[in-house]
């Protein structure tokens, strides 16, 4: 991989063959191998670090310490998170020291062999401790950090966003009855099957680095705040970074690996072990949701929505604003609400650091809404769906309730009995963000040239599908061209996170089609597949260059509809003597804008019920005093082939709306799974769980509760 252009495969062929060129497939000659130090206890004080031992094991060059490099913080939002820890450590698994060495096995052994001194101090462990703290237990230095929220509501908080539309007490006064429930999620984690590498290598005025990173062009800040080099002197190197599902969007390696090249004027590579990925990276956040929730008739009038989530040791990996406002708007996306207040508090706690999990706060925010809709319904006596029928927030959700509908009326026909079906309403929006793109038609091709990561859904075929499309031309005349992040100053890309990706990027090669074309001079009637490298001919053989931005923000004014909706049923089975569940059947309704690839479409559902699935009856990161229990994939249980059962999927035609765009897909479905068993699991027993993940035991817990 040389050069500043690579060229990338579009098609599937490279991955199932063996043939992708991953991080850890990329060579440079002379690389260094790093490893890391982590801290084994929660909370404590640093009172020294002796790494003879550890320099002293062949082919190891360099061990830094935090006391090396000083505090480096950095951060997505709020930048609290130490390169290295400095004086005191505050998870179990936060990075003490760092090994560079010539064999991977060299360094991991002498990271062993750093003796690092430390003296316990009281930990904070769960959500009741953090909100109990008094003062800024964790991080007495809160107000210094960079993105601080000011105004905090309480100490030890991490952040807090708050929202309201109309008046909570007069929707409260209107309604004639007011129902509060309250719900808990625990701790799971995205658990990519490949874990996090990267390569780094720093001359004096230039930086390369390759990474597993969905956000290059946010890594390439990071590096230049910390090596003062201009940015457009870093180059990140895209190659596939395998699955994310969240969890690559944080530096926890890149930077300590910059100055540990530096040090040591040498390339160096690291690559996680998948218990470093589990036991020293981010999770899910914990969470407890509280929702206030005034009823008239039929109608939701009112909705006060209070959400407390265990942040960890820092706000850094995400931080607020981004986690809470997903949180807040989940309950009242897919409903007409008039009056609303919300208020999302994150506060520190001495646990692995909450960040990026598929759907961050969705996912959460969505099985506490769908499940009181439920309850509500039960309540007041009325059918669930008729209820979600009366308050859709507007024709799309309308139309999404209405198949979803008949598609429970056929199931009723079939039921198998004892079982239960409960139905959950999603969304998802599309994060905010710009991508450029350039378009440069040739003597015998188009040639797309983008600076987007690859998460491995297939989007670089998408963009070349839009472009043949866009330009009457077949795809086999389009060829996609990837460039580093920073080798072009016009390409930019806003990163491969928040389903964004199609949707902006794609968006973006749309409109770098449009301008080429209109250069040409407009496409002739009647013209054949083969017209732009005629014209291209015609005007002399020089190729002909145009560009082309798109952008999106959260729910930008004006603009069409960037959301997603859909809707989750399941039949479960419930065995009331063991807890276990079985799902029967399950279906998903999809309101997801233009399909552009139909097998990838249908992948991208397909995977996000799975990933849903999982999440919500098996995934649960254990952490015991402190330090993460489930450190390998015998541990830490992922759903599998025999846990999937039939799944009917409907996707509706594009919404008058939403124009001519693609939506959100795979992040649409995974949020709606939890709920959906939850109320499939009450239809069946009686039995109401309210919280998720929705095991054997706490189905059997509220079996017994529902028996007294």
């Amino acid at each position: 991989m040389s050069g500043d252009r690579a060229d990338v495969s579009v098609g599937g062929w490279d991955r199932v063959s063996g043939g992708a060129t991953y991080v850890g497939d990329v060579r440079v000659p002379g690389a260094l191998h790093v490893a890391f130090v982590y801290s084994p206890v929660p909370s404590a004080r640093i009172v020294g670090i002796d790494a003879a031992a550890a320099r002293e094991v062949p082919g190891v060059v360099d061990v830094i310490t935090g006391d090396d490099i000083g505090e480096i913080l950095v951060g997505r939002v709020l930048q609290d998170y130490p390169v290295l820890a400095v004086g005191e450590v505050r998870f179990a698994g936060q990075r003490v020291a760092a090994v560079a060495a010539e064999t991977r096995a060299a360094a991991r052994e002498a990271a062993h062999l750093v003796d690092v001194d430390y003296e316990e101090g009281p930990a904070l462990l769960g959500l009741d401790a953090a909100m109990a703290a008094s003062g800024d237990a964790v991080h007495p230095r809160y107000e210094d950090y960079p993105g601080a929220v000011p105004d905090r509501p309480a100490p030890n908080t991490q952040g807090v966003w708050r929202s309201a539309e109309g008046n909570l007490d007069t929707g409260v006064a209107q309604a004639d009855a007011v129902f509060e429930d309250e719900f808990t999620a625990g701790r799971s984690h995205a658990a990519p099957l490949e874990p996090h590498a990267c390569i780094v290598s720093a001359a004096k005025d230039h930086v390369d680095v390759w990474a597993t990173h969905k956000e290059p062009y946010g890594l390439r800040r990071w590096i230049a705040a910390v090596s003062g080099l201009a940015p457009e002197r870093i180059k990140v190197h895209l190659t596939p970074i395998g699955g994310d599902f969240g969890a690559k969007g944080f530096a926890f390696s890149e930077v300590a690996c910059y100055l540990l090249a530096v040090r040591t004027g040498r390339p160096v590579r690291h690559t996680m072990t998948y218990d470093d990925l589990l036991a020293t990276t981010s999770a899910r956040h914990p969470m407890r949701i509280r929702l206030r929730t005034a009823v008239a008739g039929k109608s939701l009038t009112a909705l006060d929505a209070r959400s407390e989530l265990d942040g960890g040791a820092f706000g850094g990996v995400k931080a607020a604003p981004m986690i809470v406002v997903p949180v807040i708007h989940a309950p009242l996306t897919s409903y007409a609400v008039p009056h609303r207040r919300e208020i999302c508090t994150s506060y520190y706690s001495n646990a692995l650091p909450g960040g990026h999990v598929r759907s961050p706060g969705e996912f959460q925010g969505i099985f506490a809404a769908e499940s009181q809709v439920d309850m509500i319904a039960e309540r007041i006596g009325v059918d669930p769906i008729d209820f979600r029928a009366a308050n859709a927030a507007d024709d799309r959700v309308r139309r999404v309730v209405e198949e979803l509908s008949g598609l429970v009326t056929e199931w009723r026909r079939t039921q198998t009995p004892g079982s239960g079906i409960g139905v959950a309403l999603t969304f998802r929006d599309i994060g905010p963000g710009q991508t450029t793109v350039r378009a440069t038609a040739g003597p015998s091709q188009v040639e797309i040239e983008l600076a987007v990561a690859d998460q491995g859904a297939g989007s670089y075929e998408v963009f070349r599908r839009f472009a043949a499309e866009t330009l009457g031309i077949g795809p086999g005349h389009v060829r996609i061209r990837v460039v580093p992040a920073g080798a072009d100053p016009v390409l930019v890309d806003g990163g491969a996170g928040a389903s964004r990706v199609t949707a902006v990027a794609g968006q973006a090669v749309v409109a770098a089609c449009e301008e080429l074309e209109r250069r040409l001079g407009g496409r002739p009637d009647g013209a054949s597949e083969g017209w732009v490298r005629e014209r291209v001919a015609e005007l002399g053989g020089e190729p002909v260059v145009a560009e082309g931005t798109a952008a999106v923000g959260w729910r930008t004014p004006g603009a069409p509809d960037p959301r997603s909706h859909g809707a989750v049923a399941v039949e479960v089975r419930v065995d009331r003597e063991t807890g276990e569940l079985d799902v029967l059947r399950a279906g998903v309704i999809a309101d997801t804008g233009r399909v552009v690839n139909e097998v990838a479409h249908r992948g991208q559902l397909e995977g996000g019920f799975v990933y849903g699935l999982s999440q919500a009856l098996i995934e649960d990161l254990v952490v015991e005093d402190g330090v993460v229990a489930t450190i390998s994939l015998g541990d830490y249980k992922l759903a599998s082939a025999a846990d999937v059962p039939p799944l009917e999927i409907r996707v509706l035609p594009p919404h008058p709306s939403t124009g001519d765009r693609p939506l959100s897909v795979g992040e649409l479905v995974n949020v709606g799974i939890a709920p959906a068993v939850a109320n499939a699991v009450a239809e069946s027993t009686g039995a109401r769980v309210r919280h998720v993940p929705i095991t054997p035991q706490r189905v059997l817990a509220a079996l017994r509760e529902t028996s007294r």
